[in-house]
């Protein structure tokens, strides 16, 4: 099974194929979850959370990547930190 490059926000993930489109699809009906902090009268903070329909979609990045290049690059394994 070929291998895809999923990029969601920052982050790209490998996954088989399939697993992506899955993936893809489950996102686009997702409903968002944000947290939010509110100054109050106080100058402290109250805190609300909210679950919405999405009003645009989030991009996601499917992009096809080659076995051969899927195999170098596992072999390269994790990159130092500098």
């Amino acid at each position: 099974m070929g291998k895809a490059i999923m990029q969601v926000g920052y982050k790209s993930y490998i996954v088989d194929t399939a697993d992506a489109v899955k993936v893809a699809e489950i996102l686009s009906t997702a409903e968002i979850y944000e947290k939010k902090s509110h100054k109050n009268a106080e100058g402290t903070y109250d805190n609300s959370v909210h679950v919405y329909d999405q009003d645009t979609e989030q991009p996601v990045t499917l992009s096809m990547l080659p076995d051969s290049l899927y195999r170098m690059a596992k072999l390269a394994g994790k990159p130092e930190a500098k």
